[in-house]
């Protein structure tokens, strides 16, 4: 009879498998015969574990059923055919160390290629999802590759392997003909510069340039936010290569391909968002490659009067990439001569019997207020950003001994702080009560900016004075 039932029972087991290989229905028919009181043979698992891979409910039940008899029959050979892996294919059990196990990176980079990077057919979730995704990659810096010796070369090819889908992956989406799938590229692909290893930059950093530049450049039909994030990556990446003391003599190149089609952004397009990133670009290149904007430098400086409130900040960094002392000393008086120029339009009527220093109308040899081309009003935030461009020029370390206006940065100073919002009674018929208290309220921020000013000619007096440069 035991003869019998053990035929009886592989004859079933044969039925099982055979069921699962044609995706049958076989979850009843594993309750039915774990009625049974006698034990499952472990010679089977393998086998039968291997062909209910593919059918998860179908497995975790018969898991279950296993564990049951098994517990009842003979507990300790249940626990070691469990920790052999005979109950389920060894992929599942294989466990890595810890959270600092290497074995980590490629799975959760690979776990985020499957669930949460987009592909030609997956749709773009949202920001969110992005953001989650960056902030994973940077937490456990699944991108760094960084090896010890005591790692073994198949883990080492297999963090490769998974790199080289992340970036394959990326690539794909960074040409795909859809704005959002594409700007989620661009951003995990300018990130991806950041976070790599220095060999993996230096033998990628030329084609992931040339993949950005297609976006800024010739592109009118991309989206708007496609090409800010462009102009950041590529921010991104310039900074990263700036730093980088073997790729310098290759950066200079490589930054003087985007000004052009850079300046052609700035002009034609009209989004103050493409605007700002192309400027933030723009002072990036020329804080580590300046010699890259030499041959651009009177198209950008003369930018900086369509564009002032947006060029402030790069104002200051601008004659750094010609480094001689009249390119400083000029960039100074056209911002003193534009500063000063609003102030007479919003200070009309409040300046009333003060007497500013005549410095203020002498900003540069043979010049006046008037030789400056005049464009749309300045807000006085933007007369703010233009003051706070003195302070950087004062304070930014120069290559070259420059002369510095002293006396018409201090009558700058102090025409901003005699100015209280009062009006004297020959004014009181021409400007409104609306119109004083606009300005009233926007004083305290020019004060400050003043202020900031002053501080700033202190530290740049004695910074010149050890350089040796002259004061004016």
């Amino acid at each position: 009879m035991d003869y019998m039932f053990r035929a009886m029972e592989r004859t079933f087991w044969e039925y099982l498998l055979e069921g699962v290989k044609l995706k049958k229905n076989t979850k009843p028919i594993l309750g039915t015969h774990w009625n049974c009181s006698r034990p499952f043979e472990g010679h089977k698992y393998p086998l039968l574990f291997s062909a209910l891979t593919p059918i998860v409910p179908v497995t975790v039940t018969l898991f279950w059923v296993l564990g049951k008899s098994q517990e009842s029959s003979n507990p300790s050979k249940y626990l070691q055919n469990l920790r052999a892996g005979a109950l389920l294919p060894m992929v599942a059990f294989q466990h890595f160390t810890n959270m600092h196990d290497v074995e980590l990176k490629p799975r959760l980079l690979r776990s985020l290629l499957k669930d949460q990077v987009p592909d030609e057919k997956r749709p773009f979730k949202s920001p969110s999802d992005l953001s989650r995704v960056i902030n994973l990659v940077q937490t456990h810096k699944l991108l760094s590759e960084s090896f010890t010796e005591t790692i073994e070369e198949k883990r080492i090819q297999h963090w490769k392997s998974s790199f080289d889908e992340w970036v394959e992956r990326l690539l794909t989406l960074v040409t795909i003909n859809s704005s959002d799938k594409c700007w989620a590229g661009i951003c995990l692909l300018g990130v991806t510069a950041q976070e790599c290893s220095s060999d993996r930059f230096s033998a990628s950093y030329t084609i992931w340039f040339e993949k950005f530049l297609l976006h800024i450049q010739q592109q009118p039909a991309d989206s708007r936010f496609v090409k800010v994030a462009s102009c950041n990556s590529i921010s991104d990446m310039i900074t990263r290569l700036g730093g980088s003391s073997n790729s310098q003599k290759d950066g200079t190149p490589l930054a003087g391909k985007i000004m052009q089609p850079m300046l052609m952004l700035l002009t034609e397009d009209s989004s103050e968002a493409v605007w700002e990133g192309a400027v933030h670009l723009l002072c990036t290149i020329i804080t580590y490659f300046p010699a890259a904007v030499q041959r651009h430098y009177d198209s950008v400086s003369s930018l900086f009067l369509l564009f002032k409130n947006f060029f402030a900040c790069c104002l200051a960094l601008l004659p750094k990439s010609k480094g001689d002392e009249d390119s400083w000393f000029i960039m100074m008086q056209k911002i003193l001569l534009l500063v000063n120029s609003e102030l007479s339009d919003i200070f009309q009527g409040l300046e009333e019997g003060i007497g500013f220093k005549s410095d203020v109308m002498k900003l540069s040899p043979g010049g006046s207020l008037n030789a400056t081309k005049r464009s749309e009003e300045l807000t006085i935030s933007c007369i703010s950003a233009l003051m706070h461009s003195c302070c950087e020029m004062l304070t930014i370390p120069y290559p070259a001994q420059v002369k510095v206006p002293i006396r018409s940065l201090l009558a700058l100073v102090e025409r901003v702080l005699m100015v209280d919002g009062s009006l004297s009674r020959n004014m009181l018929l021409f400007m409104t009560a609306m119109q004083q208290e606009l300005i009233c309220a926007e004083l305290p921020v020019l004060h400050l900016s003043s202020l900031e000013l002053l501080i700033s000619v202190i530290k740049g007096m004695r910074s010149f004075r050890r350089k040796k440069c002259s004061l004016t």
